[in-house]
């Protein structure tokens, strides 16, 4: 009995000094952690959001690029962080994904972080050379039943979002594609635009430059809807092709664990951030759509993600490992 008084005595006796510390917040530097290499939009994105929060929170925010393992070496790090709100996590979809296709993910995503914010929603854009034949999507289901060989497609890598769409279309629409796996956009788009490859799967920036220049022809974009940055292209959707609408976006965690006021007061600052005109224009610019919201509102995004796409990497039967 005098045990339990004493832990009973020492946790009240806490209280006042996590109170404090919540309360104090930020009295440090935060650090920004990304999946992917510095340089590309992810990191053009956490920096542009540092220095919002560096100017709301009073506090420097530092940008760390920890590449690697299809997100999960930046996920692991982040949840191995301490639970104080100077550790977050800048991410794709990949962090619900990542856990169906690999079996030594060792996170939890709804235990080991805690969802504060989606930035933004994220699509991909199925591309052709500017000269190819394929005028339309039906033109390129039509055309890929009777094709020997089959059309060839560019994607971002083995298991990317991409890829599970990929398999997942051409298995409901009863043709057979040739994946072509690289390392990112930017060794896809020579080889795409040379006529190398049949397709690729491109972002919305690349894509929408690209067609300006008469590169590409841009056939459809997978998501629930149109970008504001390609008003005039289509969803698969839209023509009639069902099941490319998964939530994709990219959003910020901290570790699991983290003091919900902390959470409330960085997902408030990003969502401020996010609806301020130079960041939104630049997310938009991306051929990203903007999003923001509460920290509710992204965990009920986070478990539909997950679903979702459980139920499309068990239908392709693709494994990372």
């Amino acid at each position: 009995m005098k045990l339990a008084r004493r832990t009973i005595l020492a946790l009240l006796s806490s209280l006042p000094l996590a109170t404090t510390a919540q309360s104090a917040y930020p009295d440090k530097p935060i650090r920004i952690v990304i999946p992917v290499p510095a340089g590309g939009q992810t990191d053009i994105l956490a920096r542009l959001l540092g220095q919002k929060l560096t100017a709301s929170l009073g506090q420097p925010v530092i940008v760390e690029s920890k590449p690697g393992a299809a997100t999960v070496i930046a996920t692991e790090m982040v949840t191995q962080a301490p639970p104080d709100g100077y550790t977050l996590l800048l991410t794709l979809t990949q962090i619900v994904q990542a856990p169906v296709l690999m079996r030594r993910v060792k996170y939890d995503v709804f235990k080991d972080v805690t969802p504060v914010i989606r930035v933004a929603e994220s699509t991909a854009i199925l591309s052709v050379p500017v000269d190819s034949p394929l005028k339309s999507i039906k033109d390129f289901v039509e055309q890929g039943k009777n094709r020997n060989p089959p059309f060839s497609y560019g994607s971002n890598g083995h298991g990317s979002t991409v890829h599970l769409y990929s398999d997942m279309f051409s298995r409901q629409y009863g043709f057979q594609l040739t994946h072509a796996p690289y390392k990112g956009e930017s060794q896809i788009v020579p080889d795409l635009v040379s006529g190398r490859l049949d397709a690729g799967w491109l972002s919305g920036m690349t894509a929408a430059n690209l067609a300006k220049d008469k590169q590409v022809r841009n056939l459809a974009t997978t998501g629930r809807h149109r970008l504001s940055s390609l008003p005039d292209l289509p969803t698969f959707d839209e023509l009639g092709y069902k099941g490319l609408d998964a939530d994709g976006w990219i959003g910020v965690f901290v570790p699991g664990g983290t003091p919900l006021p902390i959470v409330d007061k960085l997902a408030a600052e990003l969502d401020k951030a996010i609806k301020m005109p130079d960041v939104r224009d630049r997310i938009i610019s991306f051929g990203l759509e903007p999003i923001g919201g509460t920290a509710d509102d992204f965990s009920k995004i986070l478990r539909r993600s997950y679903d979702q796409w459980s139920h499309i990497i068990k239908t392709t039967g693709i494994q990372m490992d």
